[in-house]
């Protein structure tokens, strides 16, 4: 496990929006979300940032006498090697030095292997790293199912491929699941929700999660196609080309906006279903929850303001817009929704609609 301080400080500076809202939850409860975010940013660098530190094993261990300025003189040959492994190798080199080039097919293939071992692992309780095993093992003392954290895997896992698209919006949906609302799940105990009301309120977590990241999807959505990511499903419009998402639209094929909209209007269903389970947490969570979800819509419509123009980069909040809905927050305490729990009925309602994307 990471000391405090380090997990805070990875906190601080990849999820200022959440962290901010977190800084509402009580001491312990805070460490505890740093912990975990820390070691899933462990496992999201993986994917999002391009790692392919290959374990060390007995076929890629190198000789640690050799240097770097050995290894591009030509001095060292593998003579294991064909002439035609040596000439590839020689090229790649080639085009790092002059072009930077990254191989994503290879990164790809890399960061899908060690997801899936890790998945592996995990089902038969194999040894794991220190950071996998603290957190799997706090999940055993506050009775939380490890399939959340597969389910995340799952999730890592899809974005590991050279060009990632979502065919459709239940493939979205299930999506965001993995990736977000699994986390909202794994939150459940370290936000204070009591073990007998834990079942019922992780649906409320889950959509919560969920609406999250299809946030984080319109005010990304530039960012995502320069990486060959396509999350807006395929039924609703066609991505012929990831590169026409980097600029402004010249035509109505090339023209987005409409889909970013409707991503946004997405997460605001899930939002309305999150607000409905507040009541759940202890009040310090609560208000923590309330302003994150609060933080979150307003990101959207920073989006919206500046008429869902996607290609103009990242929407993000300033320290003063985040204080100015601090105040908001405080002043929605006093609404109902803030305190009294939903009815069993429509508690039955959102299992429902929420059950079919855990089906991973």
């Amino acid at each position: 496990m990471l000391s405090n301080e380090k997990a805070h400080a990875i906190f601080k500076a990849h999820a200022k929006t959440f962290y901010f809202a977190a800084k509402c939850l009580a001491k312990q409860n805070f460490s505890e979300a740093a912990q975990l975010y820390a070691t899933l940013r462990y496992l999201d660098d993986l994917v999002d940032e391009k790692i392919a530190d290959e374990e060390v094993t007995d076929e890629n261990i190198a000789d640690e006498e050799v240097t770097d300025e050995d290894k591009l003189n030509g001095e060292v040959i593998d003579e294991s090697k064909t002439n035609e492994e040596i000439i590839n190798e020689d090229k790649l080199t080639e085009d790092k030095l002059t072009e930077e080039v990254i191989d994503d097919t290879r990164w790809s293939a890399v960061a899908h292997q060690k997801i899936s071992a890790l998945i592996a692992a995990i089902e038969k309780n194999a040894p794991l790293p220190p950071e996998i095993q603290s957190t799997l093992a706090n999940f055993k003392k506050q009775n939380l199912s490890t399939q959340y954290f597969l389910d995340f895997l799952a999730g890592m896992r899809s974005d590991c491929q050279e060009r990632v698209v979502i065919q459709t919006e239940e493939a979205l949906i299930q999506y965001c699941y993995r990736v977000a609302g699994a986390v909202g799940a794994m939150m459940c105990p370290i936000l204070g929700i009591a073990y007998s009301q834990r079942e019922q309120a992780l649906p409320y977590a889950i959509a919560l999660g969920i609406g999250m990241q299809l946030t984080n999807i319109a005010r990304d959505i530039q960012e995502d196609a320069g990486n060959q990511r396509i999350y807006i499903p395929a039924e609703w419009k066609t991505v012929s080309d990831p590169h026409i998402l980097l600029s402004s639209p010249v035509d109505q094929a090339s023209d987005f906006t409409a889909e970013c909209k409707r991503l946004l209007d997405l997460a605001d269903d899930y939002y309305a279903l999150a607000m409905q389970g507040l009541p759940f947490l202890p009040f310090q969570s609560r208000v923590s929850i309330l302003l994150a979800l609060t933080l979150y819509q307003a990101i959207g419509k920073k989006i919206q303001r500046v008429a869902y123009a996607y290609w103009q980069g990242r929407q993000s909040l300033s320290g003063l817009e985040k204080i100015k809905k601090s105040l908001v927050v405080i002043g929605s305490i006093a609404h109902p929704k803030f305190w009294i729990k939903p009815d069993a009925e429509a508690l039955a309602f959102d299992k429902t609609q929420l059950a079919n994307v855990q089906a991973c």
